[in-house]
């Protein structure tokens, strides 16, 4: 389990009865659903509280400003991505005896995770470059961790030499190309380009297996 990150008890009043941790619950879960709608930097906190039927002097019983959020929503973030993972499983062409069939499938399902979360990663990823302190300790050893599982994924008869780096590289460049792609479409590098993203992720899927074959011993 990744586990929780110390927030400083300046910015994040934590709460010690039933009511107090309802009201967190409900401000969090309000924040997840306005991202979708809205850019973290556009949300007002009035807004956040309006969604969760409360008053604005609620928040700030819980925290002391909207930045406050951020390390809270990055434990929520990495919950999400845990189950992510573990319903990998279930994704059919990742049980194809073919690489290249399971390299496409895990392209796709990279690329619907951050559509399915992108406010909540769009904000995570910028507020986490201005400020890391937001990033709970665990994230990075156990982000890592899976990473290297991938590996299974990709090279199920053991016949790549370091198959752990070739995972993580690989992650390195799907997950770089979903974040221009799908996060910030409207910006460069991506609104200078004319591929569509069915397109990047076919050709995509193609590289990550030339890469696999160059790499096989």
């Amino acid at each position: 389990m990744v586990s929780q990150v110390k927030r400083p008890p300046t910015n994040v009043i934590e709460p010690r009865l039933a009511p107090g941790r309802d009201a967190q619950r409900r401000i969090i879960a309000s924040t997840l659903e306005l991202l979708e709608e809205s850019n973290f930097e556009e949300l007002a906190i009035g807004d956040i509280t309006s969604r969760a039927g409360m008053a604005v002097g609620n928040f700030y019983r819980r925290f002391k400003s909207k930045k406050a959020l951020l390390p809270v929503l990055y434990e929520e973030y990495d919950r999400i991505f845990l189950r992510w993972t573990a319903s990998l499983p279930d994704v059919e062409a990742l049980h194809s005896p073919n690489v290249a069939e399971r390299i496409g499938g895990l392209v796709g399902s990279v690329f619907a995770f951050f559509h399915d979360h992108r406010g909540l990663i769009r904000a995570l990823h910028l507020n986490s470059r201005l400020n890391s302190k937001i990033v709970p300790v665990a994230s990075g050893p156990e982000r890592s961790k899976i990473y290297a599982q991938f590996a299974d994924l990709i090279d199920r008869d053991g016949q790549i030499e370091d198959r752990e780096a070739l995972a993580e590289t690989l992650m390195l460049i799907i997950l770089s190309t979903a974040m221009e792609t799908v996060l910030y479409p409207e910006q460069s590098p991506s609104a200078n380009i004319s591929v569509t993203e069915d397109a990047i992720i076919a050709r995509l899927s193609v590289a990550m297996n030339a890469l696999v074959e160059a790499s096989l011993v």
